[in-house]
This record gives structure tokens, C-alpha cells and sequence, in this order.
């Protein structure tokens, strides 16, 4: 059997992993966004516990391989009772992983330490936060946060 009558035989096959892996990403990755926020917004609070929490949570996931991780999903929480089919607990491992490092990207793109990165169009609002206390907190991560990571994170 040459290589393209093998890669007809089995095309189906390799179409039907690549549907599931552009699944498996997809979602993973919408997952480990909305969650990364949520800890990047835990690590932006003034209440030492969901700083800590955060903290804690990145460390411990990025220092993690994925593989364990997905071990820890698909076998561990099983044996706390809690039956996951494999898509499902790759979704989740997958999900997790991401929010930590998009939480630790989020950090980096709204940190000054970068010259020139506080240039935007809506610079007075981030100025005018501390002083004044004009805004909100979900108004300052309107204003000034999301649209500093947004910037930083486009190619």
C-alpha cells in the first residue's frame, strides 16, 4: 500500500480528527477566555484573597504540564464522583489551561512597563481614575484594561 492510497482509505478518519481538534481548541480557548478574565479581574482587586486566589492559580497551572492536567480531569475527578466523557474533560483541562495564560497575558499587556503603552485615545480616563475616582470598577475595565490588552495583543 503506497502513501496515497493509504491517505484515501483513511481520509474520512483524519477529516473527522481534525473536525474534533478545531473543536477541542475552539472551545478551549472561549473557555480559557472568559475564565481569564475573571482571573485577571481577580488579580486586579483590592481584596487580598481573590489576589492570592489568582496568583496561586497561575503558578500552579502554567507550572503544570497540560498532559497532567488532562490526566488529573479525565481520571482524578472521576474518582470524586464526578463522571466527564473525554471530549468534556478536554474541553475543561484545555479551558483551564488557557485562563491561566491569558491571565498572565493580560498582565503583561496592562503593565507600563512597556514605553509608549499608555498612549491611547482614552488615556484621560485611565489618568483620571485615581485621582478623581470618576469611574466605576467595571467602567475603568471598560475604559482602561480591556482596551490595553486588546492593543497589546494585536499583531
Amino acid at each position: 500500500m503506497n502513501f496515497f492510497q493509504f491517505l484515501s482509505k483513511y481520509a474520512g478518519t483524519f477529516a473527522q480528527g481534525a473536525l474534533v481538534t478545531v473543536e477541542l481548541t475552539l472551545c478551549g480557548l472561549i473557555i480559557g477566555l472568559i475564565l481569564g478574565v475573571l482571573v485577571s479581574l481577580m488579580n486586579l482587586s483590592h481584596i487580598w484573597p481573590f489576589r492570592w486566589f489568582a496568583r496561586l492559580y497561575t503558578w500552579v497551572v502554567r507550572g503544570t504540564p497540560l498532559l497532567v492536567q488532562l490526566f488529573i480531569v479525565y481520571y482524578g475527578l472521576p474518582q470524586v464522583g464526578l463522571q466527564l466523557t473525554p471530549f468534556l474533560s478536554a474541553i475543561i483541562a484545555l479551558g483551564l489551561n488557557s485562563a491561566a495564560t491569558w491571565r498572565k497575558l493580560s498582565e503583561l499587556a496592562s503593565s507600563p512597563s512597556i514605553p509608549g503603552k499608555w498612549r491611547l485615545p482614552n488615556r484621560s480616563a485611565c489618568v483620571m481614575v485615581k485621582p478623581c475616582g470618576a469611574l466605576s470598577f467595571h467602567k475603568l475595565i471598560a475604559a482602561c484594561f480591556l482596551p490595553l490588552s486588546m492593543n497589546s495583543w494585536r499583531c
